[in-house]
């Protein structure tokens, strides 16, 4: 799973926002959180503006994603004027009634039928 925002979880900085997830492996994605399946993950992130940006540019982000894991992504900025920003991934937490070995099947099983289907 993947958050950019969360119960508890600070944002430390003026120069840290929460980051919007647009795309995965070429999917739009209109919801948060979102939810994968482990593995390598194309992703096209875009950071919330600050206050003083005058705009803010897309990233596409190759992540690892392992399985039972959950993800806090933030932008990090070196200045709130800044449109560009570099993803941080603040912290992560294991999903406790997950079973890593079980993930790893299903997405398996998903990987090989989206294969099939780009075939025909």
């Amino acid at each position: 799973m993947i958050f950019s925002r969360r119960t508890n979880f600070a944002i430390h900085s003026n120069s840290q926002y929460p980051v919007r997830v647009v795309s995965i492996d070429g999917s739009m994605q209109f919801s948060m959180p979102v939810q994968l399946a482990p593995g390598e993950r194309e992703l096209v992130l875009e950071a919330m503006l600050s206050r003083s940006a005058f705009g803010t540019k897309q990233k596409n982000v190759r992540l690892k994603i392992a399985p039972c894991t959950r993800y806090f992504l933030l932008a990090q900025r070196d200045s709130p004027m800044q449109a560009d920003w570099q993803l941080t991934v603040a912290s992560t937490e294991v999903v406790s009634a997950c079973d890593p070995a079980e993930e790893l099947q299903k997405a398996g099983a998903s990987e090989r039928s989206a294969e099939t289907a780009r075939l025909f």
